[in-house]
């Protein structure tokens, strides 16, 4: 039998190239995991840089700030972050060159399966984002409405009337008070109180943050293998899964009136949700629905549920507020109803929730 002669120049040529790209691809995220020269690292408790960052932030900055008169830097699971006294906010809050949104998908990974979330909220030039500033923002008034409805809904669900004392969760309960009420929203009446999305609304969160968090931990080189042995992302994986199939169903059925009442010559009835706004403004645009809706409940359920917690323990604590609260509450609603314009007039309530922000901010060391 005759053999072809086998050259092994394109096996070697092949190696080569792979491992020039792997020694190029190693050097390029070590030196940008690597601490900058001119800038004092700061960690605590004998930690790594790293690992003080991670497990200590908090505590990892209250340090620089106090021994560091001028900048300095922690190491983050995405790399050195340098930490700028409040002077230069001016400066650099409108400089292009610095861009939150390439920090972001340093920390969330929007590449990666389970991340859909990030991905479309960190386009600039969205249907999402069109739908927030064309529809949304110039519609607050028309939701608030629906947000009365389904706060008195959600509230009776979740808290109950009943007379007697219990104990509840106030982590968990505000978490299912604001996916509802935000989701009213986003989603409408029918989505908004499904079970199923009301479990993916707080699990895509939950483990978006935590699988996220755990990925960081990682070397950079290894993160596109790891990822698939975090328990939270193969979690997160799967919410994406089950939102999907919720969302697509219902687009499809809103996407069906409206085009029957076109067919018929008819104005499509009328709803207030992000996810009629954002069919209405694709105009043949390709459109990720779920990630959008996922980016939509992140935001709420990141900040609001965080307040609304926070809010409910400091009257648990002080207990004279609340008839503070309560009487202009009673008084502005009563002779305004629950109006936008009413809500301007909360004068004690938006210093309360102000003081909140001030005492227990969500984020630190961002602008």
């Amino acid at each position: 039998m005759h053999h072809q002669p086998v050259t092994v120049w394109p096996v070697i040529a092949g190696i080569t190239v792979l491992i020039v790209s792997l020694a190029h691809l190693f050097l390029r995220k070590e030196r940008r995991e690597r601490p900058w020269d001119d800038f004092a690292l700061v960690s605590v408790r004998d930690e790594t840089a790293q690992r003080s960052f991670a497990l200590h932030g908090r505590e990892t900055l209250a340090k620089g700030l106090k021994e560091c008169s001028g900048p300095f830097q922690v190491m983050t699971g995405s790399g050195p972050v340098i930490v700028l006294p409040n002077r230069f906010a001016d400066e650099i809050k409108n400089d292009p060159g610095l861009e939150f949104n390439k920090g972001i998908k340093q920390d969330f990974f929007p590449d990666y399966p389970g991340f859909e979330a990030f991905r479309e909220g960190l386009e600039p030039d969205s249907v999402s984002m069109e739908a927030i500033h064309k529809k949304l923002t110039p519609s607050l008034g028309l939701v608030t409405d629906d947000l009365v409805e389904e706060t008195t809904a959600a509230l009776h669900d979740i808290y109950g009337e009943d007379d007697h004392w219990q104990t509840i969760s106030i982590k968990n309960s505000t978490l299912d008070l604001v996916a509802r009420t935000s989701s009213r929203v986003f989603l409408g009446e029918d989505l908004c109180r499904d079970e199923q999305w009301i479990k993916i609304a707080k699990g895509y969160t939950i483990n978006a943050f935590t699988g996220a968090f755990k990925l960081r931990l990682v070397p950079a080189l290894l993160r596109p293998l790891w990822q698939w042995f975090i328990p939270e992302l193969k979690a997160l994986r799967n919410v994406v899964g089950n939102a999907r199939r919720l969302i697509e169903t219902e687009v499809v059925k809103q996407a069906a009136v409206v085009e029957e009442a076109l067919r018929a010559g008819r104005k499509p009835p009328k709803l207030v949700n992000t996810l009629r706004w954002m069919y209405e403004l694709a105009g043949g645009r390709r459109v990720d629905y779920t990630g959008a809706q996922l980016a939509f409940t992140i935001v709420a359920m990141g900040a609001q549920s965080a307040l609304h917690a926070q809010a409910i323990i400091n009257i648990c604590e002080r207990p004279e507020l609340l008839q503070e609260l309560r009487e202009e509450i009673i008084s502005v609603i009563g002779e305004r109803g629950w109006k936008n314009a009413s809500l301007h007039r909360l004068e004690l309530m938006d210093s309360y929730i102000k003081e909140i922000q001030r005492l227990h901010p969500a984020n630190v060391g961002k602008l």
